[in-house]
């Protein structure tokens, strides 16, 4: 990979960070932005109790990227890691642990039952 497709990539994954970081924002999460990551921070900071790593390709990595998002949050003690993915022209999907989403499916039962 050349230097121009390598800056492009990074641009892409950029643009992505920052849609994810503005669908949090969307949903009320006004301090979230894009993280630092010289710091190895997660990609998308100020979503408490998270560690979320955000990728935009044409060829999914599924358990190289949750790998990823494991190491990084044990390293760092942010959160439960959440991949958030998709590729071109594609919406976001997210890959979180079997336990959280139990967890959230439960609660939206829960309040659809009220």
């Amino acid at each position: 990979m050349d230097s121009k497709q390598a800056k492009s990539n990074r641009d892409r994954g950029a643009e992505a960070e920052r849609q994810v970081a503005e669908i949090f924002r969307a949903y009320g999460f006004e301090t979230v932005r894009r993280g630092q990551v010289f710091n190895r921070e997660s990609d998308v900071i100020g979503v408490p109790g998270l560690h979320i790593e955000v990728k935009y390709h044409k060829t999914a990595k599924v358990w190289e990227w949750v790998r990823q998002a494991e190491v990084e949050s044990e390293i760092k003690k942010d959160g439960v890691p959440v991949v958030w993915f998709r590729r071109p022209r594609e919406p976001f999907r997210v890959i979180v642990p079997a336990k959280l989403f139990m967890e959230m499916y439960a609660a939206w039962r829960r309040e659809q039952e009220a």
